[in-house]
This record gives C-alpha cells, structure tokens and sequence, in this order.
C-alpha cells in the first residue's frame, strides 16, 4: 500500500517507509523466523516498538480466514515459555479492528488436518511459528512488542500442501517446489489455487489492517509509555 524501499542487510530482507508521523521498518524473518539471527541489523536504532505479525492458522472454529486477532500472550504448546504483548498496543489494535483473543500458540510446524489443530483448540486460538521466538529477542533489547495475525486456515480446513518441504534455508516458500508436489498430486490443483486465494485475500486485509493500525498508534498517545512486559 506504500513505497517501502529496501534496506541494504547482508542476510535479511527488509524495507522502509514513512508513513506519516511514523518511520517503519518491514523486517522479514522467513518462516519459523530463520532469519532471527540477522535481525539486529536492523535495529540500529531501536524502535519504539514492533509489531510481529503475518498469517496464522486457526484452531478454534469461531474464526474465519481474513479475521485479524491480536493475542495477549504467545506461547509453545506445554505452557511452558509465554511471552505478553504490551496491553497499550493491544488495545490500539482492538481500536484499529482487531479481535483480541487469549493467546496464539507457536510451533516449530504447521498443522495439517482438522484432527490435529482440534488438539490444540483448547490451547490457542490460532497456530504460528514465529511470535514468540521474535518477542523473546525483542525483549532483550528492552523492546515492546504485540502479536497481530490474520487467519489464512480455519480450523476446518485442511493444508493442500507441505510447506515445510518447499521451504529454503531462509524460511522462504519456494513456488518451483509447490508446483513440483502439485504435479505429483494433480488432484490436489484445486485445493492449492482455493488456498492461494484465500490466503492473498487474508494477507491483503492485513496489510488494510496493517495501515490503520499504525495510523491508530501514531494518533494515540497511550503507547508511549510502553515498556517491554517479562
């Protein structure tokens, strides 16, 4: 929606923007946040806050593909590691349009069928790999942080692909390996493009979100005491 210009990083892809009264950086850490390690490259200069968001898969069957949720809390799947979004940027989010919910869950893999995101739906409201790996980073560095995700996967719905497998080494999904796993399961064509679709729409009303949101923190002067919650 804006004219992000690259960032000139050795590992990492990011991009910046001014979008306002705010200065926004868009830093793309791959799937299950491989790019972690190259982040501090870009926090040369520390930000006032980050917002860690993307897709997620549902696990409760009250959220539909497109619904953006923020969550409280992240957290892995024994309960064992969490990690609080700033209650301030919550609320800015919730006045933005955004469905806070108690928790989203991180993995280290996605969730394939119905049957295994059940599993889970008494845990989260929504499955993704990232959130808290980002967040505990950000802490370190003393930097508030809230987790914003739409829905690209309800919990009915089943993944018509592995992911995993057309991953690259910096957590990019890599189209020639989906289309190689397409053309050994050609009946599987229709469910991929269905997918396809729905996830461009989920990400492209993120993005919408995305762009109220920030204009909702740099009107508001509620964030400006955020401090990185333990």
């Amino acid at each position: 929606l804006h004219d992000f210009r690259p960032v000139k990083t050795d590992l990492i892809p990011a991009f910046h923007a001014v979008l306002g009264k705010a200065e926004v950086t868009a830093v793309l850490l791959g799937l299950g946040a491989r790019n972690l390690g190259a982040l501090n490259q870009c926090l040369f200069e520390a930000p006032h806050l980050a917002v860690v968001t993307g897709v997620a898969g549902g696990l409760r069957v009250g959220h539909q593909s497109g619904d953006i949720l923020v969550a409280s809390s992240v957290t892995d799947k024994d309960l064992s590691q969490s990690r609080a979004s700033e209650e301030a940027l919550v609320q800015a989010a919730v006045s933005s349009g955004a469905r806070q919910v108690e928790r989203f869950l991180c993995l280290s893999r996605m969730l394939k069928t119905p049957e295994e995101k059940s599993r889970f739906g008494s845990v989260a409201d929504a499955l993704e790999m990232e959130s808290l790996t980002v967040m505990n980073e950000l802490l370190v560095r003393n930097i508030p942080s809230v987790a914003v995700r739409v829905v690209a996967d309800t919990a009915r719905m089943s993944l018509p692909c592995d992911f995993h497998a057309a991953l690259n080494e910096r957590g990019e999904i890599r189209t020639s390996r989906l289309l190689a796993q397409m053309a050994w399961a050609p009946q599987g064509w229709r469910s991929s493009v269905s997918f396809a679709l729905e996830s461009y729409r989920a990400s492209v009303k993120l993005a919408h979100f995305l762009d109220k949101y920030v204009q909702t923190l740099t009107d508001e002067k509620s964030f400006e005491g955020c401090h990185a919650q333990d």
